[in-house]
């Protein structure tokens, strides 16, 4: 993986919690492709996608990454705002996975700093809700040297 390439194809298991910590569903894929995807309001999201299923789209905000594995390829993502879930992450390339953990970190890092107050994103997100354009999703850009050195700073 390079700096232009934002996806990791691996075994994932994805279960969501209900507010007392139990699995009220469970979903495995032997082979998933993660990408990271960005909304037209700027926000991001992790899609979890297979040949055959219809795509998973989890928002990266109030995550925690549990790596002391990753060099046997194995991760955790536990998600603990938005969507109460857990993705783990298993048989993914070593040095694909930390490149790809470490692409997830910078951009959040960077995406969390854009200087919007509350009531500037509450107007954007209603105005967006309002019009008439679906939400659309692209493919987040690859990493640039600005965004490492604003990453290095936090």
């Amino acid at each position: 993986m390079d700096q232009n390439d934002t996806a990791l194809t691996c075994a994932v298991n994805v279960e969501w919690l209900n507010p007392s910590g139990i699995v009220i569903r469970k979903i495995t894929y032997k082979q998933a492709q993660l990408r990271m995807i960005r909304n037209s309001l700027k926000e991001i999201f992790l899609e979890v996608s297979t040949v055959k299923a219809t795509p998973i789209k989890i928002k990266l905000k109030g995550f925690k990454v549990f790596s002391n594995f990753m060099l046997d390829g194995k991760a955790t993502i536990r998600f603990s705002e938005e969507e109460k879930c857990t993705v783990f992450l298993s048989n993914a390339p070593p040095s694909l996975l930390v490149a790809f953990l470490k692409l997830m970190a910078v951009k959040i890092a960077n995406s969390s700093s854009n200087g919007l107050t509350k009531e500037e994103l509450f107007k954007k997100t209603r105005a967006h809700q309002l019009s008439d354009k679906p939400n659309s999703f692209d493919d987040i850009s690859p990493v640039t040297n600005a965004e490492l050195a604003r990453a290095k700073k936090t």
